[in-house]
């Protein structure tokens, strides 16, 4: 299974739905729920529009790549168009460079402005900002003479990851949905599905502010079931939930109006949908994270084994054992003479400490929560200054 991660603020909201049909360069406000204060505006770019489509997957292309490079600690991402090709399982044509291109000129162009809909984990309550997901400043070579790209994250999704505000997903699984809607109940009903096998929702409310389905029909539910009822049997046959009849996805409530009641294949958790990571406790996850990345990096054997070993028994040794492989990733990265090929045997001996962390990469890690801590403490100041 090849892991990627969803930011749970941005599920909760379908961010990528704004637009049904054509490239949407007009603000849009989508509402939490009927009446609700929480509110989230997409301002797009007059010039590119604002993300649609597919623009999800490749968004959530980003975020594997930057997560297996270095757990997503990095603002800053360099990537070739034919590694993001890659990942996406799409084969390396002129048309499908073109596509994603125009798909990350879109999401570094447009603006999220959360009106108390931006869930702050450690805080622990609903705030307000304004953030651009990819920072437009850094996204650059994009002709098609060109191989490499880099984007700059915004400091609120690395925040995101900071505090484990995210659910790992099957990647693969992820972008083999062709339907946009069906993507979407998959990355909302996802989230929910952590503790429980059955999610239940007033339809209209699941449809039009979780899933984005524009509706002006007068007879809403039976329109919103049509709308619904090809994505949902695409995501039972991926196994994604199960059910025989899909009338009984549909009961009445006491109002008589509709709801929707989806099982998963799984009980309590599904093993296909891993785990919203700030609901409980991680520490499995976070060994299965290490495991995979030593594995990723050629250690195998006896070697590994030892490691796994260390890596169950004690969480400082897990710990030791990230920071080694974002250390031995910034020595890759930056001076790779330094590896001189051996990269399972550099990142072994970096581990069983024969080889010191970087102190380069040490003494830059520093540097970075250090601006981190100054712009946080610059923005309270900000909004301080406006509430006065």
């Amino acid at each position: 299974m090849s892991t990627g991660i969803h930011l749970l603020n941005l599920v909760n909201l379908p961010i990528s739905s704004i637009s049904n049909s054509a490239i949407n360069k007009t603000a849009t406000e989508l509402l939490f729920s009927k009446g609700s204060s929480k509110t989230l505006k997409i301002i797009p770019s007059s010039l590119h529009g604002a993300p649609y489509f597919n623009d999800d997957k490749v968004f959530s292309a980003l975020l594997k790549l930057s997560y297996d490079l270095n757990y997503m600690t990095e603002t800053y991402l360099e990537f070739s168009k034919s590694d993001l090709l890659d990942v996406l399982k799409m084969s390396r044509k002129g048309d499908n460079y073109t596509k994603i291109i125009k798909s990350l000129q879109r999401w570094s162009y447009t603006s999220l402005e959360f009106n108390y809909s931006l869930y702050e984990h450690n805080k622990k309550k609903w705030i307000s900002d304004t953030i651009s997901p990819i920072e437009p400043t850094l996204l650059h070579n994009l002709s098609r003479s060109k191989t490499k790209l880099a984007i700059r994250w915004s400091q609120r999704l690395i925040s995101e990851v900071e505090q484990k505000y995210y659910r790992r997903i099957n990647f693969d699984e992820y972008i083999s949905i062709k339907s946009p809607i069906a993507r979407r109940i998959y990355s909302f009903v996802g989230s929910q599905f952590y503790n429980k096998n059955i999610f239940e929702m007033p339809l209209y409310d699941f449809a039009v502010y979780r899933v984005g389905i524009r509706i002006k029909n007068p007879n809403r539910d039976t329109k919103l079931i049509q709308s619904l009822i090809n994505p949902l049997k695409e995501l039972r046959k991926i196994g994604f939930i199960e059910f025989d009849d899909i009338n009984e996805l549909f009961p009445p409530n006491e109002t008589t109006a509709k709801t929707i009641r989806l099982i998963s294949t799984g009980v309590g958790v599904s093993p296909k949908n891993a785990t919203p990571r700030s609901t409980v406790d991680d520490t499995k996850d976070a060994e299965i994270e290490e495991i995979e990345a030593l594995k990723k990096h050629g250690i195998k054997g006896p070697n590994l084994e030892k490691l796994i070993t260390k890596i169950k028994s004690d969480s400082n040794q897990r710990n030791w054992v990230r920071q080694c492989v974002l250390s031995y990733m910034w020595v890759k990265n930056k001076t790779p003479e330094l590896i001189k090929k051996n990269n399972a045997g550099y990142l072994y001996s970096m581990i069983e400490k024969v080889t010191p962390l970087s102190e380069d990469y040490l003494e830059d890690r520093k540097i970075r929560i250090r601006h981190a801590k100054k712009a946080q403490k610059t923005k309270e100041m900000i909004k301080k200054m406006e509430a006065s």
